[in-house]
């Protein structure tokens, strides 16, 4: 059956080596199951429903993934995209949590309805690849700064907005350590170096007092907080300020997307059918949302897998197994607070800003437009208004040096909305 489902000897693979690739998988990308909830919990989200919303989630989006494209690919909530969601979006707004993931759902049936039609790729190449790839590098930027703060290690300042916490304080030592502790298993690539910081960081904060051992660490699940609580609201999908988010949501996803498959598909030696991938990640988004999980993407942690031997979805099957598994240890997440976390946060926006090292510094449009997009989102919170910014600064410079005719006609539409969109609201 499995040959017949998965074609395995076409593929060069076994059963065992397919599971020992979606083993390495899920141990990549397991942090996610306790830095998503302690995201969205900051917006309001029930924490333990996020925990079993983020198993459920990556599982059946992981499943349906690999037995729809036959690749090794592994769907979770979206780093990144949850803490807009959380702060930017349901916070600087002021929405309930069900409004946010609300608009969550849309930017998923989009993003689906967008990879169906093949119409996504027109979307995304009217942006020039320096701000795609700035957009990355300012979410990344984003998430880093929430783990600095849930950490202590950044505190508000009146003076200066921000400034450094006490390292004595039990709970930023034991983050400090985390960071340190992550960054050497990164630098020595260790498999699983995220999650393996999150746990080394868990257990630091109980030797120094800044958390307590767990109740229990086995339990049937509790289920607040799934299906958005049965109260999922689309009233901000109409106002210009949620299409205006749907449309970020959707081209950050994007950008992230194309860059993850490009990179998959180099280091797997396959070709993947890019439409498949758009429609069940537009999917599997929509039902994160459903879920009160935000939005869900491709992973590039997938690549753990390729590089222990996973050619096809039955290493998918495999992680989504696993998370289908974890749902029973959601006390033991209960254990990780930020404190734990912060290091995981701060590793991820490290990888996310990678990216710009492939920004051409001798081309100053596609530069400077960088440059703000990637200083605007952390400062504002706001993936909107760090594209809305870096697209008119990219634009007025191009007008201004006569290369009009070089501007994408669709691009002047996508910024006038976000521009549009933040000047009146």
């Amino acid at each position: 059956m499995l040959e017949r489902v998965f074609r395995l000897s076409s593929n060069g693979t076994s059963p065992r080596a397919e599971a020992l690739a979606g083993l390495a998988t899920f141990w990549s990308m397991a942090y996610i199951i306790f830095a998503n909830p302690a995201i969205l919990a900051a917006a309001g989200v029930p924490f333990e429903g996020a925990v079993v919303g983020t198993c459920l989630a990556s599982a059946l989006a992981t499943a349906g993934m690999g037995l729809w494209t036959n690749r090794p690919l592994a769907l979770a909530p979206a780093m990144g995209l949850n803490a807009f969601v959380a702060f930017g979006v349901i916070g600087a707004l002021g929405l309930p949590w069900q409004a946010g993931m609300g608009l969550v759902v849309v930017h998923g049936l989009v993003l689906a309805l967008l990879g169906w039609r093949g119409w996504a790729g027109r979307l995304a190449g009217a942006v020039p690849p320096a701000l795609r790839r700035g957009v990355g590098a300012g979410v990344g930027l984003l998430v880093a700064l929430v783990g600095l703060q849930q950490a202590g290690l950044v505190v508000p300042s009146a003076a200066t907005l921000l400034t450094a916490g006490s390292l004595w304080e039990p709970r930023v030592f034991a983050a400090g350590f985390g960071i340190l502790l992550t960054a050497v298993l990164l630098a020595r690539r260790f498999p699983g170096a995220i999650f393996a910081g999150v746990v080394g960081t868990a257990v630091f904060s109980v030797l120094v007092g800044a958390q307590d051992l767990p109740p229990a660490v086995f339990r049937l699940p509790a289920v607040s907080g799934l299906l958005s609580s049965g109260r999922l609201d689309f009233r901000a999908v109409p106002t210009l300020g949620g299409l205006a988010v749907v449309l970020t949501l959707l081209m950050a996803d994007l950008f992230d997307t194309a860059g993850t498959l490009d990179a998959l598909e180099r280091q797997g030696g396959f070709q993947t059918r890019r439409e498949r991938v758009l429609v069940a990640d537009g999917l599997a988004t929509a039902g994160g949302g459903l879920l009160g999980v935000s939005a869900l993407t491709t992973y590039a942690e997938s690549a753990a897998g390729i590089a222990a031997g996973g050619r096809t979805g039955l290493t998918s099957v495999v992680v989504a197994v696993l998370f289908g598994l974890s749902v029973f240890f959601a006390p033991l997440v209960g254990l990780v607070p930020g404190v734990a976390v912060a290091p995981a946060l701060v590793a991820v926006g490290y990888l996310m800003a990678a990216g710009l090292r492939d920004v051409p510094l001798d081309r100053f449009d596609e530069a400077f437009a960088t440059f703000v997009t990637v200083l605007t989102i952390p400062l504002t919170f706001s993936v909107v208004r760090g594209l809305g910014y870096g697209f008119l600064v990219y634009l007025v410079i191009r007008l201004s040096t006569g290369r009009a005719a070089q501007i994408d006609p669709l691009l002047y539409a996508l910024a006038a909305m976000l521009l549009v969109s933040f000047l009146i609201g």
